[in-house]
């Protein structure tokens, strides 16, 4: 249950609302509650989905007595949350499980410990230095991403003396040289607590750190070197237009080359921060159209995106006798940094975003409490001549990682489309009718999932045709595997806003730890609606 009293007096009237639905029993459990002042309500959620609202008669005011919780609980509490505002639906589902927290005011949050824990392991926790120096360039060509939201680009300063000096006439002894790395760590919006003061969701920052001797392996400079000016900087690369400056140092660092020594070498940090650097990508200057690596043509640019290509510089101040190199390290094939800014409203209803160049995935998990629904899509995508219309030919369905976990190759992603969904689901349910004829009006009513998912652009009449599809019956309602599993996607969807056109692909981890495969692997017609199928269908014979 989930209760508010009228007033602090142990005499004050309680209002509430009562889930009517037994407790799970023996393992960890999710509820939310919600109170919503206007209209006057509270919300109950279990495991991220609604099981019960009411409305309060009473209106809302400011308490000074403590907030109780598990009153009368037999079992225990953990990791509570906190927020100074109402959630919605969505937002209860993604602080399931440690996920993205919903936005709120850091003042006013309130959190217990553990919670804080959870939240620093989020999927959206930014890359740190040390992170960026350990991993970069394995197999990228954008340099390090961590997610769609937080990447870096590491790159090599030398000041060196030109070989072809003479030096009886510039008095500089050959070979003589600076030389440090430089970490350049990007991060975009994220929710209010990710804006700083006058941003906005369209703004890009770059940290810039240089290592410490830990890692740069510095050589002290001269003093003919070290009284130069060294400027480091970031530009839009190849003169496009797209993001542009909005910090008054024009998104660059001038020092002395001693002075970079300087803080190079401070020993209180292993990484040392020297500027944070900020670009705006306005919509004002987003083309009209646009065009997608998955789909074909030229499309209304409805969305405002705008592609963003930044390069980190550096330059000699003019007169110096001395000649300097960038040099890009660990021979990643990309020499600047991609951002994309967009101002849809879709993706988790907030207006404009930023992101890195990086395909996502959606991250099935057997124990997720939507079994039904994953081993359908394992099935789906690995064992294909066991699923749902059969076929003579091969089937070939696209969207999996390789051996459950691996990244597929790009042509083998699912990309997001919204504008067919209806269309898709139609001729899905067709199959199920067809396979299990009145699945949706049973005693326990069953609903028809799908994969390729309804909301991608992958699915089309002539390819539900082919057979690039499965379905399957399984429970219906909030609490079935096909709505909890569809939560998940749309909470992919949202969180790492992923537009129509852009592509992501899916994960599995199951019994087997290589392959993700449950164990033992039932066979879909015991696994959909058991005991219902049409043997007599043409979508169970592989005739249609």
């Amino acid at each position: 249950m989930f209760t508010i009293s009228s007033a602090d007096d142990a005499n004050a009237s309680v209002e509430g609302v009562l889930s009517g639905v037994k407790p799970p029993v023996n393992r960890w459990f999710h509820l939310a509650g919600v109170y919503s002042k206007e209209p006057g309500s509270v919300t109950l959620y279990l495991d991220g989905n609604e099981i019960g609202s009411s409305a309060i008669s009473f209106p809302s005011w400011n308490s000074i007595a403590p907030m109780t919780l598990g009153t009368a609980l037999t079992g225990s509490l953990d990791d509570v949350w906190v927020f100074d505002r109402a959630l919605n639906a969505d937002e209860v589902f993604s602080v399931l499980d440690g996920g993205p927290a919903a936005e709120s005011s850091t003042e006013n949050n309130t959190a217990t410990k553990s919670m804080n824990t959870v939240a620093a392991a989020g999927k959206y926790d930014r890359i740190d230095p040390a992170t960026c120096h350990k991993e970069y360039g394995r197999k990228r060509t954008h340099g390090l991403m961590k997610n769609r939201f937080s990447g870096c680009i590491k790159y090599k300063v030398s000041v060196h003396h030109q070989i072809e000096q003479d030096d009886d006439d510039t008095d500089i002894t050959d070979g003589n040289s600076w030389d440090a790395e430089l970490l350049f760590i990007a991060k975009t919006y994220t929710g209010k607590r990710s804006l700083d003061t006058g941003a906005t969701t369209r703004d890009t920052w770059f940290d810039v750190y240089i290592a410490t001797g830990t890692y740069g392996g510095l050589a002290f400079p001269s003093t003919e070197i070290g009284t130069d000016g060294l400027t480091v900087g970031m530009r839009p690369a190849r003169n496009q237009t797209a993001c542009r400056d909005v910090t008054g140092n024009q998104n660059k660092v001038r020092k002395d080359v001693d002075d970079w020594d300087d803080t190079a070498w401070d020993e209180s940090n292993e990484w040392n921060k020297v500027a944070t650097f900020q670009f705006r990508a306005d919509p004002a200057h987003a083309p009209a159209t646009r065009t997608d690596w998955y789909r074909s043509g030229v499309h209304p640019n409805d969305e405002k995106i705008s592609n963003c290509v930044f390069q980190p510089y550096a330059e000699i101040s003019p007169g110096a006798q001395i000649e300097h190199e960038v040099d890009f390290q660990y021979t990643t094939t990309e020499h600047d940094f991609k951002v994309r800014c967009d101002s849809a409203d879709y993706p988790s209803r907030r207006a404009g975003g930023c992101t890195v160049p990086i395909v996502p995935s959606i991250l099935w998990k057997q124990s997720g409490g939507y079994e039904q629904a994953y081993i359908h899509y394992w099935k789906a995508c690995y064992d294909q001549a066991d699923t749902f219309p059969k076929r003579s030919a091969a089937k070939a369905i696209p969207g999996c990682a390789i051996k459950g976990s691996g990244r597929p190759p790009a042509s083998q992603n699912l990309w997001r489309l919204r504008e067919n969904i209806d269309n898709n689901r139609a001729r899905s349910g067709t199959r199920c009718h067809d396979l299990w004829p009145g699945y949706s009006l049973a005693a326990d009513p069953q609903e028809c999932d799908e994969y390729p998912f309804a909301s991608v652009g992958n699915r089309s009449t002539d390819e539900d045709k082919k057979g690039s599809l499965s379905v399957c019956a399984m429970p219906a309602g909030p609490l079935g595997p096909n709505q909890k599993a569809g939560k998940l996607l749309n909470r992919l969807y949202n969180e790492d806003r992923i537009l129509d056109g852009d592509g992501f692909f899916n994960r599995f981890t199951g019994d087997n730890e290589e392959t993700g495969a449950p164990e033992p692997l039932p066979k879909m017609e015991d696994h959909c609606w058991p005991g219902h199928i049409n043997r007599l269908s043409g979508y169970y014979l592989g005739t249609k």
